[in-house]
């Protein structure tokens, strides 16, 4: 049901896209599932695309203005989108099936967020040179890492000294509150806009990964459940890049998921 939930989320965003000549590509999990098993890797549930950063600004202009929009039950959940409950409470997008409902445990009480299985949408941009992206990926894991803080409960460290500290600069950031952090990531992001000519592709959603621009350049397509989807022209390439040996399957240990429970609402 999580899995079928969320391709239907993945069409009804493919479909919005394809009308406004936006484009939009799996990515991370997802597009090592298409590519090695033809669909969900088979202990994860995750569904991830990409979209490159002009494609997705213009995406949020036409669901803020009404132009056009996401079939219901579906919708997209964004720090640019108001949301009645609060501020959105991650550095990335989401498409959520508002038919059914997920609730994440490990949420703050300061998240107030109402919240359906999900596809992760992952705004993509360019860089000219490696020496910028040294400039900016510190900056973009340590906005991260602060928003974790403010949003998830402290994880319990191997040593009470470490548990201690965590749990002390986890206080400090939620009292600062994780739309702040979630706002200067998005003002950092779009102070980077994507140029033609830059050789080099950057989520900051993962800084410590730098991919060639070229590999992003169109797109291919590739079986994922039964249809296609499209994916990076160089997908091999970039799972090469980000997963290494991708092709082998990993240890049973290693095989782990993002398990969450879904129900259908009413």
């Amino acid at each position: 049901q999580i899995r079928q939930s969320e391709l239907h989320a993945l069409d009804a965003l493919l479909d919005l896209c394809g009308r406004h000549g936006l484009r939009c590509m799996l990515a991370y999990g997802s597009l090592l599932g298409a590519a090695r098993h033809q669909g969900f890797i088979p202990w994860d549930d995750d569904m991830d695309v990409w979209m490159p950063l002009y494609d997705y600004n213009k995406l949020v202009r036409i669901i803020l203005s009404g132009e056009d929009g996401l079939p219901k039950p579906f919708r997209l959940a964004a720090t640019e989108i108001p949301n009645e409950a609060g501020p959105f409470h991650i550095w990335f997008a989401k498409v959520y099936d508002m038919g059914t409902k997920v609730v994440q445990d490990n949420l703050t009480k300061s998240v107030s967020i109402d919240e359906g299985c999900w596809v992760d949408v992952f705004p993509y941009t360019t860089l000219a040179s490696k020496d910028e992206w040294e400039a900016v990926r510190d900056r973009f894991s340590l906005l991260q890492w602060r928003t974790e803080q403010a949003i998830f409960a402290p994880k319990k460290q191997t040593t009470p000294l470490r548990t201690l500290r965590t749990k002390v600069a986890a206080a400090f950031m939620r009292r600062k509150g994780y739309a702040f952090f979630l706002n200067k990531y998005r003002d950092l992001l779009q102070s980077l806009p994507p140029k033609a000519e830059d050789p080099y592709v950057f989520d900051p959603a993962a800084p410590n990964a730098l991919f060639d621009a070229s590999w992003f350049a169109s797109t291919a397509a590739l079986p994922f459940e039964g249809r296609e989807y499209p994916v990076p022209q160089g997908w091999e390439q970039v799972l090469d890049a980000f997963y290494g040996d991708w092709r082998e399957l990993p240890p049973p240990e290693k095989r782990v998921g993002h398990p969450f429970v879904a129900t259908l609402r009413d």
